[in-house]
């Protein structure tokens, strides 16, 4: 079964969960400069093969369901504690793991809100609304973590 869901993924995965995107690249140098006011220290691309599917899917299923077959795929970003960070891979954000109230949490276009001692995951998320401000899923296969950035821890003397 895995093999058949590899035909659709990027042609860049080596399929480890994550992996370091190289300085090199040009993902790493668009993703720094969407992060050119942070200190970033890594940037890793996840990986998850049957995430990446569901999300695929969901693409196809609300094309087939928009009267004029537009759905948009955009990047927005959320925010985590380095030690929320293998939770939220594992579980794919599902807050109810963790005891909260709400199931998703709200993906942010603005990136101004993010502090800068936290771990900042880019998501792709699907809709038909191109314009949203914040997106807060309702299904699993809504968003697909792309990439995970890594922030330089900040000295107090440095906020």
């Amino acid at each position: 079964m895995t093999m058949e869901l590899r035909k659709f993924v990027p042609l860049n995965w080596n399929y480890e969960s994550k992996t370091i995107v190289p300085s090199y690249a040009s993902e790493y140098n668009t993703l720094r400069e969407e992060f050119r006011n942070f200190h970033v220290q890594k940037i890793y691309r996840v990986q998850n093969v049957h995430r990446y599917n569901m999300f695929l899917v969901r693409q196809q299923h609300l094309l087939a369901l928009t009267p004029e077959n537009k759905c948009y795929v955009v990047r927005r970003y959320v925010g985590l504690t380095a030690g929320q960070l293998e939770s939220a891979l594992q579980h794919n954000l599902d807050k109810r793991i963790n005891g909260a109230s709400t199931a998703y949490p709200s993906f942010k276009k603005d990136l101004t809100y993010l502090t800068h001692d936290k771990v900042i995951l880019a998501v792709n998320v699907v809709t038909t609304n191109v314009d949203v401000e914040d997106f807060i899923p309702t299904r699993d296969s809504d968003f697909y973590i792309e990439y995970i950035i890594e922030m330089v821890p900040y000295k107090p003397e440095q906020r």
